[in-house]
C-alpha cells in the first residue's frame, strides 16, 4: 500500500480548518439533517460548499454523513439538501438507510457510496450485499477483529474504512435502541444520550445484589476510548484503506492534534522509517482529551474486562498545555497551494496578469490600457509586493515574474482589482474539476414497476410465534396460529431435532431466525445451517436481522422475512426489500402513523415483545470473571441509575450478549387496526416462564384475559422515536 487515508472528523468550520490545517486526506461532516451527530455544529449548505472548494484547492475530500435512519414524510426533502452538495463535487456520502442507499444510487450515480458502520456489517456476506447496491467502501462494525477486516478486503475488493481512535460504543452500531427508548432520543436518528455512559451494574440474578453498597458507583456498559497510534503498521498492513478518527464533538485542537499525529505515523511506516511513537507524542494524544483510560478495542481482542472503564465513564479533563501545542505548532501554521505569477505591463497595452502551477493550470486576465506615468518611475519591488498578497485566499506565489515596458503608471486600486480577479479564477478552474451537473432524469429504470400494497380491510392477516427457548416450545405449540419462528440456536444445540421439527411444520409454517449478528467465528454454524436448509423440506422460510444475514441466506429456496433491525423507515427501503423478495418486520421506532406512511401491508408487525435494547460482543458474565463460554440464557441483569433492571440474554454459542428492556413493548391496543388493515403479526417471547407464555399466547391467540402484562410500554407506537 502507498498511502492510507487519514480521515478526520469536523462539527463545525473551526474543526474542518484544523483538520486540513493538519494535513489530513479527507474530512468527514454532516449538513443540518440526516446527520448520526445532530448536537455537534454541523454545517449550513453554504458552509459545506465554502468547504468543498477549500478541500478540493487542497486536493482534500469532503464525505457527507447521511448515516441516519430516513422516515418517509422527511424523504421528500434528501434532494434538496443532496443536489447543491453533488454539484458543487462533494466526493461521498456515507449512509446507513438502505431506502437512502438506493434513492441516491439512483438520482446520484456519480456520487461514491460509503456503507456506515451503523449499517452494522460484520463479514464478506453483508459487504457484497452492499457492494451489489453500488457501495464503493464499508466501514464495518468496530468489533471486528484485523482479521476479519482482512477477510473482507481479500474477499470483496471494496475499500475499507475502520475507527482507530476515539470513544467507542458498547452496542454494535446500529443496533442499539437503549437512548431510545430510555429517553427518546434515538442513535438511529443521530441523538444518542450515551445511556451506555451511565451508571450501570450487571450481576448474576441467581446471587442478587448481596453485599453490593450501590450500584452506582460502576460504569459497566462504558468502554474505554480506542487508541491504536503504536499499532498503524499493523493496521496497513491489514489492508486498511482509511483511517477514520471519532470526534465530531471535539474540538479543533483534538482534531487537529489527533490527525496530525496518526498522519505523521503512518507516513513514517509508509516510508519505511522508524515509527515508533515517541514519548512525547504519546503524552500529547493522551492529553487532547481524557477518559479514564484507553485501550485498542476490538482488533485484538473478542472482548475483555479490560475493555471496560467500570468504575469512571466520564470525560476527565483536557490539557491546556497540550492544546497550546496544538495552537502553536498546528494551527498557527496555513495550508497553501502553490502557483505562480506573471505581470505584463506594457505602455500602451493592457494590463496582464496570469497564474500558473506545475499541474497546468493557467489562466489570465486583462485590465485597462496601461498609461505613461509623467512624475514617477514604477517600483518593480513594490509591484512584487502586492501582487504577493495573497492572504486568506489559500495560495502562496512560489515565483513572480514582472515583465515591464516603458514608464507605466499602474493605480494601486486597478492592479489589486486585477489581483483579486486573477485569483478568483484560478481558484474556479483549479477545482472545476470537481463539479458535476445534476440531471433532472437521473432516476434509474427500476424504480418503474413498483407499487407498495395499499392498506386492504379484505387482506387476511397471520399471526405467527417466535420462541427463544426449548421451554416455550413445549407452551407454545399446544395453541393455534400460522408461523412458528425457531432459532437455529435450539436446532444446531440439538433442543430440537429434525423428526420434532417436521412434526411442528404439520401445524405451522416453520421459520428459522438466526443470529442478530453474524461473524467470521460463525463460519461452521452457518454452514451448517445451509446445509440444513437445503436437504430438509420443512421449512418454510427464514428471519434475518442483518444484511450478512440477508446475503447469506438469498440462494436459499424459501421465504425471507427482514427483521426489524433490518430497518425499512421508509417507501424506498420497502421497495429494497420488496424487490429481494424480501417481506420487512416494521421498525421498532416507527410510529402507528408512521407504519402507515409506508402504504403497504405486506409487512410484519411485532405485536409483543421484550425489545431487544443493545446486542454486543461484549460480556457481563465475563466483565465479573465469571465466563464459563457454556452459557444460554438470561444468567445475568443490568441494574441503572433507576434501579431499574434490564435482562441480559448470554448466548456463548455466538459469544455475544443481547439486553432486553425491563418490561414488555406491547401493541395490544392497535391489534385490531393492524389486524383489519391485513398486516402479518408477531408475537416474540423471550425471557417468558410457562405462566407469562400461557397468559400472553391466551390474549393474542384466543382473547382472553385482559392485557397481556400488567407493566408494559407502547414503545414509539404513539409518536415515533426523534
Amino acid at each position: 500500500m502507498e498511502k492510507v487515508e487519514i480521515l478526520a472528523p469536523a462539527g463545525n468550520m473551526d474543526c474542518f480548518r484544523a483538520a486540513i490545517k493538519a494535513d489530513a486526506d479527507a474530512v468527514y461532516m454532516a449538513g443540518k439533517q440526516f446527520g448520526a451527530r445532530a448536537y455537534a455544529g454541523n454545517f449550513t449548505t453554504e458552509e459545506f460548499i465554502e468547504a468543498l472548494n477549500i478541500a478540493h484547492l487542497h486536493d482534500k475530500k469532503i464525505y457527507l454523513t447521511m448515516n441516519t435512519l430516513v422516515k418517509e414524510q422527511e424523504f421528500s426533502a434528501v434532494k434538496g439538501f443532496l443536489k447543491p452538495l453533488y454539484e458543487e463535487g462533494l466526493d461521498g456520502i456515507i449512509i446507513q438507510d438502505i431506502g437512502l442507499l438506493k434513492y441516491v444510487r439512483d438520482e446520484f450515480p456519480n456520487l461514491a457510496l460509503h456503507a456506515s458502520t451503523q449499517m452494522t456489517i460484520t463479514g464478506s456476506e453483508g459487504a457484497l450485499w452492499a457492494k451489489s447496491m453500488g457501495v464503493s467502501r464499508v466501514v464495518p462494525a468496530r468489533e471486528l477483529s484485523l482479521k476479519e477486516l482482512s477477510r473482507i478486503k481479500a474477499d470483496t475488493g471494496l475499500e475499507i474504512e475502520a475507527f482507530v481512535h476515539g470513544a467507542m460504543c458498547y452496542c454494535y452500531s446500529g443496533q442499539c435502541l437503549y437512548s431510545s427508548f430510555l429517553g427518546g432520543r434515538s442513535g438511529n436518528r443521530g441523538k444518542c444520550a450515551g445511556t451506555c455512559r451511565l451508571p450501570a451494574y450487571a450481576y448474576d440474578v441467581r446471587k442478587g445484589l448481596k453485599g453490593v453498597k450501590s450500584t452506582k458507583e460502576e460504569y459497566d456498559l462504558s468502554l474505554k476510548d480506542l487508541c491504536t497510534i503504536e499499532h498503524v503498521g499493523e493496521l496497513i498492513d491489514a489492508g486498511i484503506d482509511s483511517f477514520k478518527i471519532e470526534g465530531r464533538m471535539k474540538s479543533p485542537e483534538y482534531v487537529a492534534g489527533v490527525t496530525y499525529l496518526y498522519k505523521k505515523y503512518s507516513d513514517l511506516y509508509l516510508s519505511g522509517r522508524d515509527s515508533t511513537v515517541t514519548k512525547e507524542d504519546k503524552w500529547l494524544l493522551s492529553n487532547l482529551y481524557l477518559r479514564s483510560s484507553v485501550g485498542t478495542g476490538y482488533y485484538y481482542t473478542h472482548n475483555s474486562a479490560d475493555m471496560v472503564t467500570v468504575k469512571d465513564s466520564s470525560y476527565n479533563c483536557k490539557s491546556e498545555e497540550a492544546e497550546k501545542y496544538v495552537r502553536n505548532n498546528i494551527l498557527s501554521k496555513d495550508v497553501l497551494r502553490s502557483v505562480n505569477i506573471i505581470a505584463d505591463i506594457s505602455v500602451g497595452s493592457s494590463l496582464s496578469l496570469s497564474i500558473y502551477d506545475d499541474e497546468g493550470i493557467c489562466v489570465s486576465i486583462t485590465g485597462d490600457i496601461v498609461q505613461e506615468a509623467h512624475n514617477s518611475v514604477i517600483n518593480e519591488e513594490e509591484l512584487r509586493k502586492r501582487l504577493s498578497k495573497l492572504g486568506g485566499t489559500g495560495l502562496v506565489a512560489a515565483d513572480i515574474a514582472v515583465n515591464i515596458s516603458g514608464n507605466p503608471f499602474i493605480p494601486v486600486s486597478a492592479l489589486n482589482e486585477l489581483r483579486r480577479q486573477a485569483v478568483s479564477l484560478y481558484i474556479e478552474e483549479a477545482i472545476k474539476k470537481y463539479k458535476r451537473d445534476h440531471s433532472e432524469n437521473n432516476g434509474s429504470d427500476e424504480d418503474q414497476g413498483f407499487d407498495p400494497i395499499g392498506p386492504n380491510a379484505n387482506n387476511k392477516s397471520s399471526i405467527g410465534v417466535s420462541i427463544l427457548t426449548r421451554n416455550q416450545l413445549d407452551i407454545v405449540k399446544l395453541y393455534s396460529f400460522d408461523k412458528l419462528y425457531i432459532p437455529f440456536d435450539l436446532i444446531y444445540k440439538g433442543d430440537i431435532n429434525e423428526d420434532e421439527l417436521y412434526e411442528l411444520s404439520r401445524n405451522y409454517s416453520i421459520y428459522i431466525s438466526l443470529p442478530r449478528i453474524i461473524r467470521l467465528r460463525d463460519k461452521e454454524y452457518i454452514e451448517y445451517f445451509s446445509d440444513f436448509a437445503r436437504r430438509t423440506d420443512c421449512i418454510t422460510g427464514v428471519l434475518v436481522s442483518s444484511v450478512d444475514g440477508l446475503n447469506t441466506v438469498k440462494e436459499l429456496k424459501l421465504k425471507i422475512e427482514a427483521d426489524s433491525f433490518l430497518y425499512a423507515s421508509n417507501i424506498k427501503a420497502v421497495e429494497v426489500l420488496s424487490k429481494l423478495g424480501i417481506k420487512p418486520t416494521a421498525g421498532l421506532e416507527l410510529s402507528y402513523y408512521e407504519i402507515m406512511d409506508l402504504k403497504t401491508n405486506n409487512m410484519v408487525i411485532p405485536i409483543y415483545g421484550y425489545t431487544p435494547l443493545m446486542v454486543s460482543a461484549g460480556c457481563v458474565a465475563k466483565l465479573k470473571g465469571d465466563c464459563n463460554m457454556k452459557r444460554y440464557g438470561f444468567d445475568y441483569d443490568i441494574k441503572d441509575r433507576y434501579n431499574d433492571s434490564k435482562h441480559v440474554f448470554i448466548n456463548c454459542l455466538h459469544c455475544m450478549n443481547v439486553m432486553y428492556n425491563s418490561v414488555p413493548t406491547s401493541y395490544h391496543k392497535r391489534l385490531e387496526n393492524f389486524k383489519n388493515y391485513g398486516y402479518d403479526l408477531r408475537i416474540d417471547l423471550t425471557l417468558e416462564g410457562r405462566d407469562k407464555c400461557i397468559l400472553v399466547l391466551d390474549y393474542f391467540l384466543k382473547g382472553k384475559g385482559d392485557a397481556p402484562a400488567k407493566d408494559y410500554t407502547t414503545g414509539h407506537l404513539k409518536k415515533g422515536a426523534e
